[in-house]
């Protein structure tokens, strides 16, 4: 790639930046797009670390309910639903993270904005949500309540309590849900400009 194609796609991208050798040029592009991928990094991050606190709440829990089968039952799925997300996070994260390099970046590019539209065109998240939120919900509310599953969902007052906490939990995860992945659209269009840019003045 020529040396002033490159400052063409530069000011497409970044008009304020004015760099002058090839090589720098190269770094800057390659600075900006993985600063752009830190993006997603750090929210695989903290989502890895969020479940594995989970995780140990949910296995302390169970193991201090162990006489309630169905306290158990719930928690167990919670556990093996939470083992699945943080293997699905490592790997993800081990996949976003990886630097070939001896891979051009447009090649770089081209694979994490493939990887990325995959992740952000899935709806299964939408879906699975409110099952999740409610058996959380229910897992947290019955423990602290120090009473079992079924004396819990007898009471009237601890139903609606549920039922009211369900509709909290459930707007707060669809509304924070969709601020994320909004910001990782913005993100990945950013990742396409770059990727488009290079690829017309090659």
């Amino acid at each position: 790639m020529k040396n002033n194609e490159l400052q063409n796609a530069w000011k497409n991208i970044d008009s304020k930046i004015t760099p002058n050798s090839k090589e720098e040029l190269d770094k800057l592009l390659l600075s900006k797009t993985k600063s752009t991928m830190n993006r997603y990094l750090y929210f695989i991050g903290a989502s890895g670390i969020i479940s594995a606190v989970f995780l140990i709440f949910l296995i302390v829990t169970m193991i201090n309910r162990w006489d309630d089968i169905y306290y158990r039952s719930i928690n167990l799925i919670l556990v093996l639903y939470t083992v699945f997300s943080m293997v699905s996070t490592i790997k993800s994260f081990t996949v976003l993270n990886y630097n070939n390099t001896n891979a051009p970046l447009k090649d770089w590019l081209k694979q994490r904005i493939e990887m990325l539209s995959k992740w952000l065109a899935s709806r299964i998240v939408f879906y699975i949500l409110p099952l999740i939120c409610m058996l959380i919900i229910l897992s947290i509310h019955v423990y602290f309540e120090h009473k079992p599953l079924i004396d819990v969902i007898r009471t009237e007052e601890s139903i609606f309590g549920l039922i009211f906490g369900l509709i909290i939990g459930i707007t707060v995860a669809y509304l924070g849900l969709k601020q994320i992945r909004n910001q990782q659209r913005n993100s990945l269009e950013y990742l396409k400009e770059v990727y488009s840019n290079i690829s017309d003045t090659e």
